[in-house]
């Protein structure tokens, strides 16, 4: 979103103000998350309580109880949002 805040057309100028909004996934690194059934289907039958191990423009899992490492697309995180059961704070 740009804005015009002035504009200087002798010297072919111009002030202008950028907006931009974005949604950012409410887990962090090292939480445990508990999957929603179409979370789980989409990430390759991982378990459903994952552990999160970095969160880019997707979000990257662990099973811990399998092993596996999957990714979880932001698209498909937002259709079914979740909260962590815990966090590492809580954890120590």
């Amino acid at each position: 979103n740009t804005r015009v805040l002035s504009e200087d057309f002798k010297n072919n100028e111009a002030t202008l103000k950028h907006a931009f909004s974005l949604e950012v996934a409410p887990v962090c690194k090292y939480d445990l998350l508990c999957l929603h059934p179409r979370q789980h289907a989409a990430c390759g039958a991982l378990g459903p309580v994952v552990l999160v191990t970095s969160v880019t423009a997707s979000i990257h899992l662990l099973d811990i109880a399998r092993m596996r490492v999957a990714d979880l697309k932001s698209e498909t995180f937002f259709h079914n949002p979740r909260y962590s059961i815990m966090t590492l704070s809580q954890a120590v």
